[in-house]
């Protein structure tokens, strides 16, 4: 979409929690929005990496984002927050993950900003989630709804919960998720040789593996529930099937995760590293794996699709609006680690499978994950409503 020559252009800021997702989450739509004359943008979000090499599309500031709750640093966000946005006077805010959500919402309302969204990539209160905290998070969504202007959801169940709040008063968009299959392939094919380099000769990946190699695209952190990957490896191995894995993330439980990878003596066979080349990884795979207990549209099995990968994932909110089970992969049982071993067995050994799946798997993405479609959404809105 281009803005007519009657609207003036459109000063945007872009709120991320993490320079991470900025990167990976954010990073093709970014692109496009870049790319669209009406458009001034700008971005901003914690910087956590000094070795991370690839920038940001718009012009990048860095503003102190705590990912967990810390009051005082979370108070400085939000008057740092508050006196960038007063400065640069932005037309629209549009947050993006939990935090930034929070103290954005604040700091835009502070300042006056007249279209403040926000984007949730999976809800912070969700089924099975311990009634107390589920209360809370609900709570302050249902708080926050009050100095938000629009909120946009990436699947629909998520998007039908909003919905169904009749204290949510402010229009709620159903947004989905999407992938630039073009931009993916191209990087699968460009960074190979700088992928190579990334590695040791201790990794499964430098050595190529004895036979399939899995992947499992997550941050380290509880929710992803990376010790389901592992216990399957360890089943994997003990079944005489042979296999390797990586585990691609950064996060928290790194330590305590190689610790259970050195515990069960899969060090060998399992890895955990980290890299920006994570299409030409993709490529490097033969199944993607993703255990997590909740998502939006997983951005990782979407790229994996898009590479024509089959792919292993748990039957959990947003991953199954993605994945069909036995069609594009296989969806298994959050709880059930038997079915998830046995799904990855099966799909190890059978090639012709894996092919089937992946290339239902690269129709699916073309046909119904586009990120054009999102950002024409986007700007839709933003020219309406500012």
């Amino acid at each position: 979409m281009q803005l007519t020559p009657e609207q003036s252009k459109i000063k945007l800021l872009k709120l991320v929690t993490s320079y991470q997702s900025v990167i990976t989450i954010l990073d093709s739509k970014l692109s496009l929005l870049a790319q669209t004359p009406g458009i001034d943008l700008h971005v901003a979000s914690s910087f956590e990496d000094p070795d991370e090499q690839r920038k940001a599309k718009g012009t990048f500031t860095h503003i102190d984002i705590p990912r967990t709750i810390r009051p005082i640093k979370d108070l400085i966000a939000v008057v740092k927050l508050y006196r960038f946005i007063r400065k640069e006077r932005f037309d629209v805010v549009h947050t993006h993950t939990a935090k930034a959500g929070i103290v954005g919402a604040i700091a835009a309302k502070l300042a006056g900003v007249p279209l403040i969204c926000h984007t949730y990539h999976g809800l912070p209160f969700f089924k099975g989630q311990k009634s107390l905290s589920y209360a809370i998070y609900k709570g302050i969504e249902v708080l926050f709804s009050k100095i938000r202007h629009i909120l946009f959801s990436q699947n629909k169940y998520d998007y039908e919960q909003l919905k169904n709040i009749k204290s949510i008063k402010c229009p709620v968009i159903f947004e989905g998720n999407g992938v630039s299959i073009k931009d993916i392939e191209s990087n699968a094919r460009n960074y190979t040789s700088e992928l190579t380099l990334c590695f040791d000769i201790d990794t499964p990946l430098s050595k190529g593996g004895q036979g399939g190699i899995i992947l499992c695209i997550a941050r380290l952190e509880p929710v992803k529930r990376l010790e389901k990957v592992i216990a399957a490896m360890e089943y994997l191995i003990s079944q005489n099937i042979h296999a390797t894995c990586i585990i691609a993330g950064k996060g928290y439980l790194e330590e305590k995760l190689n610790s259970l990878i050195k515990s069960k003596g899969l060090a060998s066979h399992v890895s955990i590293i980290y890299t920006p080349h994570v299409h030409a990884l993709i490529n490097k795979a033969d199944i993607v794996v993703l255990t997590s207990e909740k998502e939006g549209i997983p951005r990782g099995l979407m790229e994996a699709m898009a590479l024509k990968k089959p792919v292993v994932a748990t039957n959990v909110l947003g991953t199954n609006e993605l994945v069909i089970d036995q069609e594009t992969g296989f969806l298994v049982p959050l709880e059930d680690q038997d079915v998830l071993n046995q799904r990855l067995a099966q799909l190890v050994l059978d090639q012709s499978l894996q092919q089937k799946f992946g290339q239902s798997g690269y129709q699916r993405i073309a046909s119904h994950f586009d990120d054009a479609k999102i950002v024409q959404l986007w700007l839709k809105t933003y020219a309406n409503k500012s």
